[in-house]
């Protein structure tokens, strides 16, 4: 997908539009927002969404390594549940900022 941006006036409106264009292989969609910094947080997390699903099974992959290495929580259905789905999204949402900064956010600023 490539993404560019223009800004619009409008003919009787006081402040600017800000558009994005996100281009498909199929469609082109129109987003319109009230300010830059709008658009730059639904690019923020439009490019974050790709993400999470690899890195969720991340960390479902953490829990059968902890698993494997003896740390059985089953019999305790509290501590259990906190570890089994506290892992998986914490690293969901970790990486995605740490790949976000680290790769994405460098290609924008240049």
């Amino acid at each position: 997908m490539s993404a560019k941006s223009k800004r619009k006036n409008d003919a009787g409106a006081a402040a600017e539009k800000v558009t994005l264009e996100v281009v498909d292989s199929r469609k082109t969609r129109k987003l319109e927002f009230e300010s830059e910094e709008d658009k730059q947080a639904w690019h923020k997390a439009f490019k974050k969404s790709r993400w999470y699903t690899p890195y969720f099974l991340l960390g479902v992959f953490f829990n059968y390594l902890l698993y494997r290495a003896g740390l059985d929580l089953s019999q305790n259905i509290l501590w259990g549940m906190i570890v089994g789905s506290g892992i998986p999204i914490a690293t969901m949402f970790i990486f995605t900022e740490i790949h976000y900064r680290l790769f994405i956010e460098k290609t924008l600023k240049s």
